[in-house]
């Protein structure tokens, strides 16, 4: 579906899968609603709990079993009142959450060369734009598992179910070696 969004739906900056791509490739697949930027995240924010609703009612019933509401605290402006707002929908949807972190980077040396990316990505200049160094040296690499737990220590369900998507997950990784996606003919 990435290689799709990229060849057939790529903006600027981004891909976007389609609707109908997830409807037709989504066996077992389990989804996530994107925190914040995606479409139950985006609805949430801007407080409009109907089409949020919507939303996680569609994405549900495309994924059933396998849709979570995804909260992430990475220090911007708004996480708290998604989190709070997107663990009342799930709570009045029964659905389940899960806690990620946006990692962009492995580590703090990796943060100007993730900028740098990021300016040349979209044209600018680095240190002229706003959107260059937008992420934060510490908000975007990896968390382990303790500072997780210590961020998601209210909502305990988010990290179990981090566990329960790792098990029903099979994907095998040689490293080292290029792994070439086998497309058909």
């Amino acid at each position: 579906m990435l290689a799709r969004a990229w060849t057939q739906n790529a903006g600027k900056l981004q891909a976007t899968v389609k609707l109908a791509w997830l409807q037709e490739l989504n066996e077992g697949l389990i989804a996530l609603s994107g925190a914040q930027a995606g479409p139950v995240g985006q609805a949430l924010v801007q407080g409009d709990e109907a089409r949020a609703f919507d939303a996680a009612l569609k994405l549900g019933s495309l994924f059933p079993h396998r849709f979570y509401l995804e909260l992430q605290r990475a220090g911007r402006a708004d996480d708290e009142a998604h989190v709070t707002a997107a663990v009342q929908l799930a709570a009045r949807m029964g659905l389940p959450v899960v806690a990620t972190h946006p990692v962009q980077f492995t580590g703090p040396d990796d943060y100007e060369a993730h900028e740098a990316r990021v300016c040349i990505a979209e044209g600018e200049i680095l240190g002229q734009s706003a959107s260059c160094g937008a992420s934060s040296r510490a908000s975007s690499i990896s968390k382990s598992s303790a500072q997780m737990q210590a961020l998601f220590a209210d909502v305990p369900s988010s990290l179990a179910n981090t566990l329960e998507i790792a098990k029903r997950c099979n994907l095998t990784l040689v490293l080292g070696k290029p792994q070439l996606p086998d497309f058909r003919r």
